[in-house]
């Protein structure tokens, strides 16, 4: 079951699955100032069905839903932020699934390179609200 979400301070992360065939099917990349999470896991309380992996060096914050509160209530423009990136994600799982099922395999290709390699940032630093670690290299479900 996921227990939080992160954020990517630095470095890049990916969220995947693998299949019954041991095929990965990638959902999602999280560059830096982007969150990356089961949501369906965090929030309905399901086991989780993707991993998530750091694809470089890469330093993240976790944090679960109780800090969030008290962040949001402590710090206005956190919500504002949230609000931003929230916003931002759903546009980005949108235009892909507008690709998935719209362009050939050749602009599909082009546009993903397009999108791991362009930085996601937002207005508000999250830099003095929580303490960083480095996130290994190894595969685990997201918890």
């Amino acid at each position: 079951m996921c227990q939080g979400y992160f954020y990517v301070e630095k470095g890049l992360l990916r969220m995947y699955s693998i299949d019954d065939f041991d095929k990965e099917h990638i959902l999602q990349f999280a560059s830096e100032q982007w969150f990356i999470s089961d949501r369906t896991s965090l929030y309905f309380g399901v086991p989780s069905q993707f991993y998530i992996q750091a694809i470089e060096d890469t330093v993240v914050m976790q944090f679960n839903d109780q800090i969030h509160c008290m962040i949001a209530e402590q710090n206005p423009s956190y919500q504002k932020y949230n609000e931003q990136i929230t916003q931002s994600h759903i546009r980005y799982l949108q235009n892909k699934i507008h690709l998935l099922i719209s362009a050939s395999a050749k602009d599909r290709i082009f546009r993903l390179y397009e999108s791991v390699f362009q930085s996601y940032t937002a207005d508000t630093s999250m830099d003095d609200c929580f303490l960083s670690w480095n996130y290994s290299r190894k595969s685990k479900p997201c918890a």
